[in-house]
């Protein structure tokens, strides 16, 4: 992970990303729990879920708009200041006749995340060298989730102490601290790709998963990912059922989630350099093969097996994840990494959502342990399949290493 920290602009870059971070995951679920309060209805609070989701329909247009945009630094810094004044406008609810201004923050959160999470993948590939792109995802990764662990308890204290008002500001300052570390690094940008005559939006468009189809590294982690996320889906809606077979109230819940935020912060600390060591590929099976272990796990009505499998959940997250996102940085242009991380997002989010619907409707009919019985089939099968495949492109090129040497 050292490689990445040794440079200070991403140093300042990472604790200001963090700590906007940290503003908007308090945040979050405070919105939920605030309309629930105001209208007394599970379905009016997880529509807030719904307005910060439904967003990501247009991740393959911002995706082209920051490809396409000539300076992506004052893209995020400008998203940055519009989502802070959105943010702003939450101090004048007071009933549920300014409900809408929830969801329309919501909204602004979902929009918002669609332009910077491309635009900050972007802006690293310009700011480091392709070997270091593994630590700083690394890094951004631990962080992370080590801001998770206390980030909810304090947006809910705030919530109940001060009220969303107070809490709204709050979060509006970190983005003030988000802009002023972006505004500190200076970086020479890619420049925007030069046409001779103005290309057709669809082709445009489409030029992330062409990308991804023929780059034959890239074509076979998001082959796996997609297939693995059809079963990962299912996690979303065990998690109670897991509680209940332990014999413990639903609160209990809160507990695995900090000790999986745990296992992703161990993990993170040591992906870089299995990536280093072995590549992108086979640091995304063992992420997957870790899944289907932990499925294994979870089937037990044993709490010291159930939370040696949520650490391992948590460690196999930071492994997917920064794989996948680590191998699509690395493998893709500086003017095509928007489009190509919309078409990643695309490819990976619509198994897991169609999971997330098949286990939600089936988790009253059916046993637990069946729908994890299916997750680790489907995530073992497509770490298997990667890590074969990874492991046949090491010894070719170990082979042709040799043959160079000969020669």
């Amino acid at each position: 992970m050292k490689g990445a920290l040794r440079d200070a602009r991403f140093r300042r870059l990472l604790v200001g990303r963090a700590m906007s971070g940290f503003g908007d995951s308090a945040l979050y679920i405070v919105l939920a729990i605030w309309v629930k309060e105001l209208t007394g209805s599970n379905g009016a609070a997880g529509a807030v879920f719904f307005a910060l989701g439904a967003m990501s329909l247009l991740a393959p247009f911002t995706g082209y708009l920051v490809d396409r945009v000539t300076h992506r630094r004052r893209l995020v810094i400008t998203v940055d200041a519009l989502t802070a004044g959105a943010v702003c406008l939450l101090v004048f609810v007071d009933s549920r006749d300014q409900l809408w201004l929830i969801y329309l923050v919501a909204a602004a959160y979902g929009l918002s995340g669609t332009l910077l999470g491309p635009a900050m993948s972007a802006l690293l590939k310009d700011l480091l060298e392709d070997d270091d792109l593994g630590s700083a995802n690394a890094a951004r990764q631990v962080l992370d989730q080590g801001l998770r662990l206390v980030s909810p308890l304090v947006g809910a204290g705030l919530f109940a102490a001060l009220g969303g008002g107070w809490l709204a500001i709050f979060d509006a300052a970190t983005f003030v601290v988000g802009i002023a570390a972006v505004c500190s690094v200076r970086l020479v940008e890619s420049p925007v790709e030069a046409h001779d005559r103005r290309p057709a939006l669809r082709d445009e468009l489409a030029k992330g998963f062409r990308h991804i189809a023929t780059t034959p590294e890239l074509r076979r982690v998001a082959v796996a990912s997609g297939v693995a996320m059809l079963g990962l889906g299912l996690f979303e809606s065990i998690d109670f059922a897991v509680v209940a077979a332990l014999g413990h109230p639903p609160s209990f819940l809160g507990v695995l989630i900090s000790v999986q935020a745990a296992g992703s912060i161990a993990g993170g600390l040591v992906v870089a350099a299995a990536m280093r060591r072995l590549g992108e590929s086979s640091v995304v099976a063992a992420g997957l093969a870790g899944f289907a272990v932990a499925a294994v796990g979870l089937m037990l009505h044993s709490l010291t097996a159930v939370l040696v499998a949520v650490i391992v959940v948590g460690a196999s997250v930071s492994w997917f994840f920064v794989g996948v996102g680590t191998a699509m940085q690395r493998l893709t242009p500086p003017r095509l990494q928007g489009r190509v991380g919309a078409a990643g997002y695309v490819l990976l989010d619509i198994p897991q959502t169609v999971s997330i619907a098949i286990g939600a409707a089936l988790i009253a009919a059916v046993d637990y342990r069946l729908l994890l019985a299916v997750l680790a089939l489907m995530t073992g099968a497509s770490g298997l399949m990667l890590a074969r495949i990874a492991r046949g492109d090491r010894q070719v090129e170990v082979e042709g290493e040799k043959t160079g040497a000969v020669f």
